[in-house]
């Protein structure tokens, strides 16, 4: 997993004022916490114990109630590798970006 973040963490361009590594970390963290929200990961503070006690499960409609379809849906169809998936695709999804508006590249490219 450190591989994985280091290689992300080197291919953001530095000096890119906005679409760099940190600005990667911070949609990380705010896509967690929607799955924690909804219910398809645990809390940090799970993440955290030094040895968990039992594996973590999802929450059930007592536990932690849903609050939409959409809710109930996301918990029935997003798998352990879809939730990864999701998490990485935060991390990366702005790797490579020069830090140009599209306006700008348009007008680069036109004249």
């Amino acid at each position: 997993m450190n591989g994985l973040l280091f290689a992300i963490k080197a291919i953001y361009h530095a000096p890119n004022p906005y679409h760099n590594y940190v600005h990667a970390i911070d949609v990380l963290q705010a896509t967690y916490s929607f799955l924690m929200d909804i219910g398809v990961v645990p809390p940090l503070s799970y993440l955290l114990e030094p040895e968990p006690r039992e594996p973590w499960q999802r929450p059930d409609e007592v536990q932690k109630p849903v609050c939409g379809i959409g809710t109930r849906r996301a918990r029935e169809v997003l798998r352990p590798q879809d939730v990864f998936a999701v998490l990485v695709a935060a991390m990366g999804h702005d790797v490579g970006h020069p830090g140009l508006s599209n306006a700008f590249m348009v007008c680069l490219y036109l004249n």
